[in-house]
C-alpha cells in the first residue's frame, strides 16, 4: 500500500510549501520505505526548464555528522562551470554546521542550511556536533552546450551518505545512452587517505588520481571519466570508500549516489 503526501503545487495564486526536514516515523514500530521528490523542479542559474527530481530517504538513524561533498563537474550554455546547492538539514536542536572546520551557522530540527559549491572547491568536508543529513542539487546540465543543445533545465539530486557509511566494495553499471561519442561519465571517489593506494577500478589501479581534502587531509578524492560499462571498485585492503556517479553526456545529465553493498550502524566508526 502506498501513501502519497504533497505539498503545495505553484500558481499565480499559491507559493510552493517546503516540507523539507518534515518527520516521518511509523505507526508501532513498523519498517517502511520513504520516497521524495517532485514531478518538475526548476532552480536556479538562467533556467528554461524543470526536470522530475525523485530519491529514496535514509533514515534518520542512518544520518552522521561528518561528510564529504564535491561539486558536479557540470556547465551552462556559455560553459561556464556552475555552482552546485547543498542542503544540511538537522537531525536536533542548536545543531552547529561546519564547513573545513569553519561555523557556517546553528539551526534546530527540522531547519535546514543552505550552501553553494563550486568544482574549484575540491573536496569539501562538513561536520556537526549532532548528526544531520545532506543532499546535493546540480541546477543544470540536461544537454550538451558543446554540440549547441540548450542545458536548461533538467537539475539532479542525489542524498549524501555520511563518512561513516562508507563500504568497502561496490559494483555498478552506467546507464545507456543514445549519444554516441558523448556516453562519458564522470566518477567522483572518497577513501581516507591511508586506503588511497589499495583503490582500484575494474582491477587497475587508480592511486594517482587521488589528492587529499584541503581541510582535512586524512581523507582524500579522486575525479576521473570512464566510459558506457560495468564497474568494480573497490580497495585490496579492506578499507572503505565512497562514489557518486554523474554523466550520460560531458556536462553530466544527472548526479547518482552509487549502490552500498550495506548500511551500517553509524556508531560502528
Amino acid at each position: 500500500e502506498v501513501f502519497f503526501f504533497f505539498s503545495v503545487v505553484p500558481t499565480a495564486q499559491s507559493s510552493v510549501v517546503d516540507i523539507n526536514g518534515t518527520r516521518v516515523v511509523g505507526v508501532n514500530d513498523k519498517p517502511f520505505a520513504l520516497f521524495i521528490g517532485a514531478p518538475e523542479v526548476y532552480m536556479a542559474h538562467d533556467v528554461a526548464g524543470g526536470d522530475v527530481l525523485y530519491e529514496q530517504s535514509y533514515p534518520i538513524e542512518y544520518w552522521g555528522n561528518r561528510y564529504l561533498v564535491m561539486a558536479c563537474n557540470l556547465t551552462d550554455t556559455n560553459n561556464t562551470v556552475i555552482n552546485n546547492l547543498v542542503v544540511l538539514t538537522a537531525k536536533e536542536n542548536n545543531t552547529m554546521l561546519f564547513r573545513d572546520g569553519e561555523m557556517l551557522t546553528t539551526i534546530n530540527a527540522g531547519f535546514s542550511y543552505y550552501d553553494t559549491i563550486h568544482t574549484s572547491d575540491g573536496g569539501i568536508f562538513y561536520s556537526s556536533n549532532a548528526n544531520f543529513g545532506v543532499s546535493q542539487y546540480m541546477f543544470t546540465g540536461g544537454a550538451n552546450p558543446r554540440l549547441g543543445q540548450s542545458s536548461h533545465g533538467n537539475p539532479a539530486m542525489a542524498i549524501i551518505p555520511p563518512i561513516e557509511q562508507m563500504s568497502p566494495s561496490m559494483h555498478f553499471s552506467t546507464p545507456w545512452s543514445p549519444y554516441g561519442d558523448q556516453r562519458f561519465f564522470y566518477l567522483q571517489v572518497f577513501t581516507p587517505t591511508e586506503n588511497v593506494e589499495y583503490v582500484m577500478l575494474n582491477d587497475s589501479s587508480i592511486s594517482h588520481l587521488f589528492l587529499p581534502v584541503r581541510s582535512d587531509p586524512r581523507y582524500s578524492f579522486a575525479q576521473l571519466n570512464i566510459m558506457e560499462g560495468v564497474y568494480d571498485l573497490y580497495t585490496t585492503n579492506n578499507g572503505v570508500l565512497d562514489a557518486r556517479l554523474s554523466g550520460s553526456r560531458s556536462d553530466c545529465g544527472y548526479y547518482a549516489l552509487l549502490s552500498h553493498n550495506r548500511i551500517i550502524n553509524a556508531n560502528l566508526f
